[in-house]
């Protein structure tokens, strides 16, 4: 966020610099003290969210889950799951990155149902509950 911008209260983002430069500095950890890789989660809920998103490099140390996140209804979870995958597949996009979902146990109405989620498609390879 920028300075003297609220978080809740304005939409926040981040590019493709600044994910590579947090990838990076996990991959670093990992190669120095002999770990095993480490799941990096980018929330977005807008595409906007991640500019520059095709320009993301991910080291192998990395597993980068970008995680579909947001309120709303079932319909509204899954349509904004659909969109923002298919814009995922865009090129840049690497084969090794992973797809998330996040779900919320107050805000969302109607909880996506764990059927629901399994019947995404892509299915994810990360479900967050909050």
């Amino acid at each position: 966020m920028p300075p003297g911008v609220v978080p809740g209260q304005e939409i926040g983002s981040t590019d493709a610099e600044t994910v590579n430069q947090v990838a990076e500095y996990l991959a670093r950890l990992v190669r120095t003290n002999d770990l095993p890789q480490k799941l990096l989660l980018v929330h977005q809920f807008t595409e906007a969210m991640v500019t520059e998103d095709e320009k993301i490099v991910t080291p192998r140390q990395v597993a980068l889950v970008s995680n579909i996140d947001g309120f709303g209804t079932p319909e509204v979870k899954i349509s904004v799951y659909k969109q923002l995958t298919t814009a995922l597949k865009a090129p840049g996009i690497e084969a090794g990155d992973h797809i998330g979902v996040k779900l919320f146990f107050k805000e969302d109405e109607r909880l996506l149902s764990p059927q629901g989620v399994l019947a995404l498609k892509p299915q994810p390879d990360v479900v967050v509950y909050e």
